[in-house]
């Protein structure tokens, strides 16, 4: 996958580099706003509403912003088929979201 070129409100273009990161603080000049999103998570809900309230936090200095997800309840002892299974009955009841964000235990 190629990597994108960010062009941020003061006509600064900048490309992540290999890991994705950027070295550029600014909004964005066409920031996103994900109104459609999943939040699948294996921790406690209080984990994950922490998890969640600092991704809105960290997005919004480029100018991103998140409205609530849609929250899906891993279950930490099921293989990851199951796990994709779980998402795809979501996805067929409620339609694909804009974005699905996977939050994981480090040893899962």
């Amino acid at each position: 996958m190629n990597r994108p070129d960010l062009l941020f409100s003061g006509g600064t273009k900048i490309q992540p580099d290999i890991k994705g990161n950027i070295r550029n603080r600014g909004v964005l000049k066409e920031p996103f706003h994900f109104t459609d999103w999943v939040f699948c998570y294996s921790t406690s809900d209080a984990d994950a509403d922490d998890a969640v309230a600092l991704l809105k936090k960290s997005a919004s200095a480029y100018g991103v912003q998140f409205k609530e997800p849609g929250w899906i309840a891993i279950d930490r002892n099921a293989n990851v088929n199951d796990w994709k299974k779980q998402l795809k009955t979501d996805i067929e009841k409620n339609g694909a979201p804009q974005i699905v964000v996977v939050y994981l235990q480090p040893f899962e």
